[in-house]
């Protein structure tokens, strides 16, 4: 598909956006909560804690996105256009700098790997969620070293022990609604990409993305760069994926590399109603009147 902003009008539109992201009338919810969940095996006939953990969340914990680092890493290769050398260790650090929770399920070697690299994280140390089986409180280097130290630091602290042969997920829904800041929305300040943190410019790709409401990757890194200065490709990319994983972001069914936000999906930024309706408007105007073939995408939406 051809390059969506080639049409010299794309510098009115970007304008605009650039003027909404740079006023003072946008806020940054406190509401938009993402947890990063580790344990055992997620198939569908599972009876690992982290799988049944993640059926539970999809009714009871709509609030919060889940995400699984094997569900990103998945997109990122399958997608990429080119092979990809990705360091997993790399990969979850951005994780960690993201994730409003860490929930860990010691119940694999995968999860036993996860619980001491983010152990010895100091940032991701305070964001972890320990869940573990009532049945294994034998003492032992993760019960008496690494989950000690957690339970030492951490804001979520102390480790949730439930019956695995039947898990009260209602103590972690109490837990979270108790510990992570749902109210007191912020304004928003506009910085270049490279001046605010990791999450918050996972904030701006999605927000670019429903404000176009489709993009493809060439768009959005030339959208970001119009509008917030240098960025970094392979890291949007990461970013991107994240999204997809989360459920906030889809592939389009034909085009795998546009974007369009999941439906029913709100942004982690509040924008006047009038201001982003317009914004909207006028992205749909530019697209039927310059780039057909994106407006195909919305009108299939």
């Amino acid at each position: 598909m051809s390059f969506a902003f080639s049409h010299p009008s794309n510098v009115m539109l970007l304008g605009r956006v650039f003027d909404a992201f740079n006023s003072n009338f946008i806020w940054q919810r406190k509401d938009r909560h993402i947890l990063f969940v580790c344990g055992g095996p997620v198939k569908s006939f599972s009876r690992s804690f982290r799988n049944r953990f993640i059926k539970y969340s999809r009714k009871e914990l709509k609030e919060f996105r889940v995400f699984l680092s094997e569900s990103a890493t998945k997109d990122l290769s399958y997608y990429s256009e080119e092979p990809e050398f990705l360091n997993i260790a790399d990969f979850e650090t951005l994780v960690a700098e993201i994730a409003d929770s860490i929930i860990i399920f010691p119940e694999s070697a995968g999860s036993f790997a996860e619980l001491g690299f983010f152990t010895n994280n100091d940032d991701a140390i305070k964001k972890i969620l320990v869940i573990n089986d009532i049945r294994k409180q034998k003492d032992s280097f993760i019960n008496i070293g690494l989950i000690d130290r957690i339970n030492s630091i951490s804001h979520l602290k102390p480790t949730i022990l439930l019956d695995k042969g039947n898990p009260d997920f209602n103590q972690v829904k109490e837990r979270l609604n108790s510990r992570l800041k749902t109210k007191n929305r912020k304004v928003y300040k506009y910085n270049g990409f490279k001046e605010i943190s990791m999450k918050q410019r996972l904030y701006m790709i999605f927000q670019i993305v429903y404000i176009f409401r489709a993009l493809s990757f060439r768009s959005i890194v030339y959208c970001l760069q119009d509008i917030f200065g240098e960025v970094s490709e392979k890291q949007i990319k990461h970013l991107l994926s994240i999204l997809v994983a989360a459920g906030y972001l889809n592939r389009d069914a034909i085009y795998k590399d546009y974007f369009v936000p999941m439906v029913k999906v709100e942004p982690f930024l509040e924008f006047p109603d009038t201001v982003l309706n317009n914004l909207q408007a006028a992205a749909t105007d530019f697209y039927m009147q310059y780039h057909s073939e994106t407006y195909e995408i919305l009108r299939r939406l």
